[in-house]
């Protein structure tokens, strides 16, 4: 009986262990998987000299102190190009010629721009007194070295506080288009009547201290 007994014990051991390997699953190192390092977005886009600008659009969400009618607003897109002497010039790429409408405080505000031609140094190779300026279309890389975005305000006595300030703009067969530039908390009065806002390479708003360029002033 003893041995009968002795035996089940044995039995049971042995099949307990077995069990014990066939659920047991081999420990496996889970896969890392690191994020693609951040590039450069005019990385993006192959042949950025014939990528041309479709269009440039302005969204203003209005502050606590809206825009009264008889103010105007005038915006330009300004990019870098060279001029004869070899200098840098700002050239106008798109524009707003501005509109007398009242925008009322939280109004959520769409403005289309007028695309501009800009002057490019035609005949590169051949001597400098052979070389002139030609109007071409705004392309891609005439932003390899950022932007600005002038504001004009016409007014008497009006207070203009915007809330952000987005300018997308579109590039024509360009899969992450539209680049969109946020600024934030612009105020526009009488004794503020131009504030110039700058964006880098990568279509990134950089965000300094707004400066009145007829004064001045800075716009807090």
């Amino acid at each position: 009986m003893k041995t009968i007994f002795f035996l089940l014990i044995a039995f049971f051991f042995c099949g307990l262990h077995l069990f014990s390997q066939i659920s047991k699953k081999p420990l496996v190192a889970k896969p890392v998987i690191n994020a693609p390092a951040a590039q450069k977005i005019s990385a993006r886009v192959p042949n950025a000299d014939l990528v041309r600008l479709q269009k440039a659009v302005v969204n203003i969400v209005v502050g606590d102190d809206g825009k009264d009618k008889d103010s105007k607003l005038s915006i330009a897109i300004y990019v870098t190009a060279k001029n004869l002497s070899g200098g840098d010039q700002d050239e106008v790429c798109a524009s707003y010629k501005g509109s007398t409408e009242t925008y009322l405080p939280g109004e959520n505000v769409t403005i289309p721009t007028n695309l501009n031609e800009i002057a490019y140094i035609s005949g590169t190779g051949l001597p400098s007194g052979q070389q002139k300026l030609a109007d071409r279309e705004v392309v891609f890389s005439d932003f390899s070295n950022g932007g600005d975005i002038d504001l004009r305000f016409q007014t008497t006595n009006d207070v203009w506080k915007i809330k952000s300030l987005t300018v997308s703009l579109f590039f024509d067969n360009d899969p992450v288009t539209p680049y969109k530039i946020t600024w934030t908390n612009i105020r526009l009065s009488h004794d503020t009547p131009a504030v110039d806002l700058h964006f880098d390479k990568n279509f990134r708003p950089i965000q300094l201290p707004i400066k009145n360029i007829y004064k001045g002033k800075t716009n807090l």
